[in-house]
């Protein structure tokens, strides 16, 4: 091999080599912004796992401490419901004695009731031929009124034919008043009203909100 063909082959190496230290720097460098890129994905992978697994904790920590205030409340609604019908009831009960004295000494105020008492009653049975039923007690009193209440459904155009009965239990007050076939009737007395308070009034007078 001549002089001239060994420098065109050692320069054919050279060109070659710095190829390949090209290819491989470039083949590096790739290979290192792979590796850059895939590590910037796993810390971002990494980093929303993290975000979510602390809004799972924050949002199960939210919903036991709801879960536990719901269950204060329900308590303390529960203490708050009991106590107070309790009240309304000791209410109830010394309004019911206070009216029942009242009955038993014949108050003006118990004959006032008395009145308003057998005129609902009344108007609560069509038929015009009534039977009252009452304590012995208030017979004269329900004969005074009646020479009243007579007169006032009589204005209004009924004609009522009025048998008395003091048949009513020793200790309950009020009228109950029927018709004398004994189809219709209305019970009147302080015990019915008391009921009737106590069944359709004290359930909404219980869940009132408090303001």
């Amino acid at each position: 091999m001549s002089i001239e063909e060994e420098e065109i082959l050692n320069m054919l190496i050279r060109e070659i080599e710095k190829a390949a230290e090209e290819e491989v720097k470039k083949i590096l460098n790739e290979a290192k912004e792979q590796a850059k890129k895939i590590l910037e994905g796993a810390e971002r992978r990494a980093q929303e796992e993290k975000k979510r697994k602390e809004d799972e904790a924050r949002r199960r920590f939210r919903i036991d401490v709801l879960k536990k205030i719901a269950h204060k409340r329900l308590e303390y609604k529960r203490k708050y419901l009991v106590e107070k019908y309790k009240m309304i009831m000791e209410l109830v009960e010394d309004i019911r004695r206070s009216i029942i004295r009242e009955a038993e000494g014949g108050s003006n105020n118990y004959y006032s009731g008395l009145k308003n008492l057998l005129r609902e009653a009344i108007e609560n049975v069509e038929k015009n031929d009534l039977i009252i039923i009452f304590n012995k007690r208030d017979e004269e009193n329900i004969k005074i009124l009646l020479e009243d209440l007579l007169k006032f459904f009589k204005e209004k155009g009924r004609n009522l034919n009025v048998t008395l009965s003091p048949n009513l239990p020793e200790g309950e007050y009020g009228v109950v008043v029927q018709s004398s076939d004994g189809k219709e009737y209305f019970v009147n007395t302080l015990t019915a009203r008391f009921k009737y308070f106590i069944n359709e009034r004290l359930p909404s007078l219980l869940y009132i909100k408090l303001r």
